[in-house]
Parts: C-alpha cells; structure tokens; sequence
C-alpha cells in the first residue's frame, strides 16, 4: 500500500513538473497577463473552498472508517458473549447454541468478508444463523423457582440471561452497521467536485508565474502530491472492507479463538 502511494507521487509529481516547464515555455513572462493579482485572488478563493470541501469529505470517510471496524469489533464481542453465556447451560443447549455461534464467525470470515471486499450483498445466510442463534439464547430462559414471594428476575440465571439476550440485540446491530458501511461509498457527484476542484485549485499553480523556475517547480509539485495524497487517502478509505486499506476479519478470528479457549481446547 505505502509502495503504491509512493509510486502514485513520483508519478504524479513528474507530471506536474512536466507540465510546468511546458507552461512556462509556451506562456513565457512578457506574455502573462497584467491583471494576474486579481485572478489569482480569485483562484485563492477556489483554492480555500476545495481545501474544505476535501477536508470535510476525508474526515468524513476517516469516521465511517473507524466506525466500521468498531461495529465489527462489537459484533464479535457480542458474539464471545453468546457463546460464554452457553457454557453455564445444559449440554443440548450449549450445544446448539455453541455451534451456531462457531458457524456465524465461519460463515463471516470465509463467506461474507469476501463479499464484502467484492462490495456485493451478503446474501441471506448469516442473517439465518443468527436468527437461530438469538431464537436459541432466547429460549434457553431459566425456570423461575422458589417461594413466589422472592424476586426470581435477580437470580443468576435468569440475569444472566437477560444480558445474553440483550448481546443478541447488540450483535445484530452491529451487523447491520458492518454490512451497510460495505457498500456505502462516496457518491459520483462528490468525485466530481474532488477531481474538478483538484484541477481548479492546481491548476493556477501552473498559470502563475512565482519566482525563477526553481521555486515554480516546487509550488507546482509540491501542491500537487499533497493533493493528490489527499485524495488517495479519500480513495483507499471510502469502503473499509476493500481496496488496500481495509478492516480485517481479525476480530472474528480472535472469537473462534476465544470459542476454543472458553471449550478447554
């Protein structure tokens, strides 16, 4: 990834120097035009705007990134929960519940991680599995004993299945959110404005005479691998789970490693 960013720079600048000595071979100094302070004001404008606008648009894609691999650090969270809360139960219904949560880590890690690095949809799968996983926590609820007159809501079991149902409702939330951040990506319109501000805002480096060539060269690349970084960095993030730059399935793969402690082996 670092190779290729860099690749994309060399690339990139020796365009951007390219071009600069070409500008100023064709628009040599006694063939600028006088009123070249008013319009670079004007060009300083454009260049501010689409500073923010790039800003605003990188920022934006840094959270949904961070959001993404949040949702799937819960969601396996939650998931260790599922299974952790299986082994104080019976054996035919730690059983079940065991399995489905070893087959959801399974199906998300060789199935839907693929998918979603493809920016496909999932497919219904998992969502059956889970289905069956919640349905099989929520019918494992204890039976209430004792005298009527104690409160059987603050005992062991049935709090510790209350905290168990309520990680079903949180792993499916953060399904959701995992699944959705997969395919939600920058859209067209806003690509255009990043790329047609980029030529705006760079552009008038080339037009603008600044000092000798040297210092021509230096605005001239300098302005345009920073932008450009810029923009690769909005490239690599706008989907967490593909390109270079992407959410690993590390924390399911710590579950089913957690599945294997938490079972003796």
């Amino acid at each position: 990834m670092v190779f290729w960013g860099i690749v994309i720079c060399v690339v990139v600048g020796a365009v951007a120097a390219g071009l600069s000595l070409v500008v100023n071979k064709i628009f040599p100094d006694e063939n600028r035009a006088d009123d070249t302070e008013a319009i670079g004001f004007i060009f300083c404008v454009v260049g501010v705007l689409y500073a923010i606008v790039l800003a605003f648009v990188l920022i934006d894609v840094w959270t949904k990134f961070t959001a993404a691999g949040d949702a799937a650090s819960a969601e396996a969270t939650a998931l260790i929960e599922e299974y952790r809360y299986a082994e104080t139960l019976p054996d035919a219904q730690r059983f079940q519940i065991q399995r489905l949560a070893r087959d959801y880590a399974t199906h998300v890690i060789g199935v839907e991680w693929q998918r979603m690095d493809r920016r496909e949809g999932v497919g219904l799968e998992g969502y059956g599995i889970l289905d069956e996983l919640r349905a099989a926590v929520q019918n494992s609820r204890p039976e209430a004993s004792g005298p009527q007159d104690n409160v059987v809501t603050e005992e062991a079991g049935p709090s510790a299945w209350s905290y168990a149902v309520s990680q079903g409702d949180v792993l499916a939330q953060a399904r959701d959110v995992r699944i959705a951040a997969a395919r939600e990506g920058i859209p067209s319109v806003v690509w255009f404005v990043l790329i047609g501000g980029l030529i705006l805002s760079v552009g008038q480096a080339f037009v603008f005479k600044v000092g000798g060539i040297v210092t021509q060269l230096v605005l001239t690349v300098g302005l345009t691998v920073m932008t450009t970084l810029i923009l690769w960095s909005v490239f690599q993030l706008e989907y967490p789970f593909s390109r270079q730059l992407n959410v690993e399935p590390d924390a399911f793969e710590f579950a089913v490693a957690r599945f294997a402690q938490l079972s003796g082996g």
